[in-house]
Order: C-alpha cells, then sequence, then structure tokens
C-alpha cells in the first residue's frame, strides 16, 4: 500500500528548531491554553506530503533475538521510580459533560514529544470517540518521554521500564475516567511501546490498540499466555523507510504480533518515522469498526 500523495501538514520531531509554542486548546470550557515547549510545526492539514509525529530518538544496530522469540526475564530492577500522569495536561476533544457513553480513545505521544503532538490528529477520527492525549511523565529536554534513560536504549526497553510507564496509565484510568463505554489506545513510537505493554498487563481491559512507528518490548512478561488467548485487535502501522526504529526490533515484533494480537499490518512503501495521509485514513477506518 503506498502512502497517499493527499497532503498533511508536517510536525517532525528531532529535526526542527526549538521554541514556546501555544498549546492546543483543551477543548475544556474555561481552560486556556497553556504555553509549553514545542519544536515548530502545524497542526492543520495541507502542505506538506506527511503529517511527521517524528520523535527525537535515533536508531542504532544491536543483536536482538530471533524473531518472535522473546528474551528471558531479566533480574527485577527494585530502583525504577514509580511514574505519574500529569492530569492537568491531558488534552481532551470533547468538554467533560459530554464524555459520558462516549468510547474513550488514549493518545500516547513519542520520546521527547507532548500532548499537544498527536493530540493534532484528532479531527481526522471517528467523531463519536472522546480522544484523550497524556503527557508522558519524565521530562526530557523541553518535552517528555516514557522510559527513563537508564532502561531504554532505541532498540529495546527492560519489562520493569515499560510496566512502570504503563502502570502510570492504568492509575490515570482508573482515577479520571469514565471507562464504561470501552478504552482504546493509539500510540507512536515510544506510545506504540507502551500500548502494547498495557495489553501485555490488562488485555481486557483495552479494546484495540494502534501501535505506530514502535516495537513490542521483547522481554518476557507474565500476561503474555493470557495475551495470546484473547488476542485483541492491533493496527501496526509503520514506514518502509523508517531511520529511527531498528529493522531487528521490526523483525521481533512482527510474529509477536501475529500470534498474540488480532493483528492488521500496515507498511507504508516511502513513509520515514511518521504519519501518512493513507496510514490515517486507515487508522480511522479501524477505529470506526470497532466503536461502532
Amino acid at each position: 500500500m503506498s502512502a497517499s500523495s493527499t497532503s498533511l501538514s508536517q510536525a517532525e520531531f528531532g529535526s526542527g528548531s526549538l521554541a514556546p509554542s501555544p498549546r492546543p486548546s483543551s477543548g475544556v470550557p474555561g481552560r486556556s491554553g497553556v504555553p509549553t515547549f514545542a519544536i515548530h510545526r502545524s497542526y492543520g492539514c495541507g502542505g506538506a506530503e506527511t503529517c511527521r509525529a517524528r520523535d527525537a530518538s535515533r536508531a542504532s544496530s544491536r543483536l536482538l533475538p530471533a524473531p518472535g522469540t522473546a528474551s528471558p526475564a531479566r533480574p527485577r530492577v527494585d530502583s525504577v521510580t514509580k511514574l505519574e500522569i500529569d492530569r492537568d495536561a491531558a488534552l481532551w476533544s470533547t468538554p467533560e459533560a459530554e464524555r459520558a457513553g462516549r468510547p474513550l480513545l488514549v493518545l500516547l505521544h513519542g520520546k521527547g514529544s507532548h500532548e499537544g503532538d498527536l493530540f493534532g490528529l484528532s479531527p481526522h477520527l471517528p467523531l463519536n470517540v472522546t480522544v484523550a492525549s497524556l503527557r508522558a511523565p519524565i521530562a526530557d529536554g523541553p518535552g517528555f518521554s516514557w522510559f527513563a534513560r537508564g532502561g531504554y536504549t532505541p532498540g529495546d526497553v527492560s519489562r520493569e521500564v515499560a510496566d512502570a510507564a504503563a502502570d502510570a496509565v492504568l492509575a490515570w484510568l482508573d482515577a479520571e475516567t469514565d471507562t464504561s463505554a470501552g478504552v482504546g489506545l493509539l500510540g507512536f513510537s515510544q506510545g506504540a511501546m507502551v500500548s502494547t505493554q498495557l495489553l501485555r498487563q490488562e488485555p481486557r481491559r483495552f479494546d484495540y490498540a494502534v501501535a505506530l512507528s514502535g516495537y513490542v518490548p521483547r522481554e518476557e512478561h507474565d500476561g503474555d499466555a493470557r495475551l495470546r488467548e484473547l488476542p485483541p485487535p492491533v493496527f501496526w502501522g509503520r514506514g518502509d523507510s523508517d531511520p529511527v526504529i531498528p529493522s531487528a526490533s521490526v523483525e521481533w515484533s512482527i510474529p509477536w504480533l501475529a500470534t498474540h494480537t488480532t493483528l492488521t499490518e500496515r507498511v507504508y512503501p516511502g513513509l520515514g518515522h511518521g504519519v501518512a495521509p493513507q496510514e490515517l485514513a486507515d487508522i480511522s477506518a479501524f477505529i470506526a469498526a470497532r466503536v461502532g
């Protein structure tokens, strides 16, 4: 499948100049935009070939196990700090009074980014979904990340570090939201890894996941067997020219996803570490089919 020529604005991380930029509106009446640091970009659609949600990581080669074969669990690390989502930083597509009875879609951005990045995609997603875009809990330069540096490399992330990020999202869901109408996940890069880790922890809690330009953390998880028994729908989209995600991590993830989820895989020729217009259309259709 080729990326559509229909243009979306460029929102590229890792190559732009840094400057204070107004944060997008939360969608909640009475909450004003709060300035935050952002890389210069436009959230509208029109003017460039891809709508890039590029994080600040860079690829590096490292030897991984055979594709689809999980690594043995590493010794547990007790010093991993408990992480917490900033509730006030979350961006919502609908006012609080209108959220009851609507399916929730949680957006998880990439490394060095922020909650406003993926939120720019929300107008192109199904209208009956309430979108909540979260800010990752770890300050990382002018942005935020999901994983502490000590437990993360561009080719892998330790289980305890990935679980800490997933735990933070689960705690936010417990405290903040009415999830009776169902919950979906959409993550980009590091956020995609958090999405799959959430499925490994609590597969029954999520109706589906969209994982973009990322990979599956390869360390064995207690929830893997349970996930295989009730494989949730997962859309995995990526570009074949992605310079950030190591090919070995992609090769590992494909068979793992195929055996642990109900997988919809899409590869977009010529796309780097970003989101193509055709991919966005495919994502919207995938979500619409699952939320009615």
